[in-house]
This record gives C-alpha cells, structure tokens and sequence, in this order.
C-alpha cells in the first residue's frame, strides 16, 4: 500500500509539470487480421508546443523530435469501450518520467466500436499489443533508442486482462463459471461475458501462447482486471515477471 501511494504520489507531481515536454505521435498500422490498428505513442521530447488531449483526438499534435538517447518502454490497454486516450493523463507523467508510452485503441472493443465478439476481442487484445512492440521496436523513427528487449505494460479492467494473457496467466474458465452460478450478479457474469466464453469453447485455449503471451514483457501493472474471477493459483503459474495490482477502494 506505501509503495502505491507513493507512485501515486510521483505520477500527480510529474502530471503536473509535464507541459512542453511530451512529443506525441498518433499512427496507423495495417493489422492482416482486421482493420488498420490505431495507436498513439507519447515520449520524451522539447518541443514547444502545448498539447491538448481532447475527446476525439490529440487537438494540438506535440510531433517533436525524441530528446533522450535511450527510453524503456511502456504500452497501456485500456478497459472494455475504452479508447487510446483513456489513460493519457497516465501515458503524459511516464514521458515525462522518460519513458516511451504506446496505447492502443483495440480494434473492435472502442467506445466507437463494439463490433468484436468477446472471444475475439479476448485474443485480439494481446495481439494488438505485440503488434505494436514489433512495429516500435522494428520500424519505429526512433526504435534505436528503446531501451533493451524488456517491455512493461499496464492494463485497466478489461486490459488488465490483456496484461495478464501478455504475461503467461491462462485462464481458469471453468471456474469463472462455477462462480457465476453462485454470484450471478458480478459484472461479467450477469452481462453473459463468462458464458459467452464457454459457448466458444475457450476453456480449450490452455497454452499460453493461444492466449497471446509475449516474453519480452518483463514488468506489468494491472488495475481492477475485469476477468479476476478466472485466475487462481494454477491459472497464475506461468507469471514469471515483475508484477504489481491495484484494486479500487469501492470495487467489488
């Protein structure tokens, strides 16, 4: 609980001095499973420029040059609806902090767009977050200045679920469902999420890899992961990183 409260801390004091020293990019990337792959990438950077994050899109893109020769980097995957920008306030005190920041909009699963069936949306989540460390790392402007291979994630609700896939956890499904017969009123069970699961048969994905697990990721942090239900001590032997998770107060 310290060690929260003083990263909490450190995150409110970096926000609010991050102005005129974030450089922020949003890019396009062709994804050969679905539709382009939207994502946004903040970093270190002196331009001048004052950026405004508005509900659409960046309204003033800060498009300057990266300022630190070497920056470790971190990807966010928002909850369930979200968007890129969910998190930018997060995304704005890590740049700031030095780190190179990328956040997808998950195709299929936006506030825009809730297209995706859940056992698609489920695998394509952590694909999206690979594509994009392999497009960073590889083609990226400024790839040379990544930091080594390790990458760390976040993931909030939903993408916290997507950070636990990434990290090697597979999920106990059977016993999700067991637990939505005896409380059918928790969120994911009483909207048919875990049954919809089982219907597709998912409970047949038992290898990380089927999940989306990617081992270069070596730190993660996951807030409130919408799937908890599903992760017990067996589900949970495969995680093998640096790990930290943040539950709300009020959360249930």
């Amino acid at each position: 609980i310290k060690r929260i409260k003083l990263l909490t801390t450190i995150i409110l004091c970096l926000i609010s001095n991050y102005s005129h020293a974030i450089g922020f990019s949003l890019l396009s990337i062709a994804d050969e499973s679905d539709r382009d792959l939207t994502f946004g990438v903040w970093y270190p950077s002196n331009s001048k420029t004052k950026s405004q994050f508005g509900v659409e899109l960046q309204q003033r893109l800060v498009t300057g040059p990266l300022s630190v020769a070497s920056a470790p980097l971190i990807v966010l995957s928002h909850g369930y609806g979200g968007w890129l920008g969910g998190h930018a306030d997060t995304a704005l005190a890590l740049a700031q902090a030095g780190f190179v920041v990328a956040a997808p909009s998950h195709t299929g699963n936006t506030f825009k767009d809730m297209s995706s069936p859940i056992n698609k949306w489920l695998i394509d989540r952590p694909r999206h977050v690979t594509k994009i460390i392999d497009y960073l790392k590889n083609q990226w402007q400024y790839r040379d200045a990544l930091e080594g291979n390790g990458v760390g994630v976040f993931g909030f609700s939903a993408g916290g679920q997507t950070v636990l896939s990434l990290i090697g956890a597979i999920p106990n499904l059977n016993r999700a469902g067991q637990h939505c017969s005896n409380q059918p009123t928790e969120f994911v069970c009483q909207q048919g999420m875990i049954q919809a699961m089982l219907d597709a048969k998912m409970n047949q994905l038992t290898s990380s890899s089927q999940w989306g697990g990617d081992k270069r990721i070596k730190a993660a942090v996951i807030a409130a992961p919408g799937f908890g239900i599903a992760y017990d001590k067996k589900a949970l032997s495969g995680v093998n990183v640096k790990l930290q998770i943040w539950s709300a107060l009020l959360d249930r």
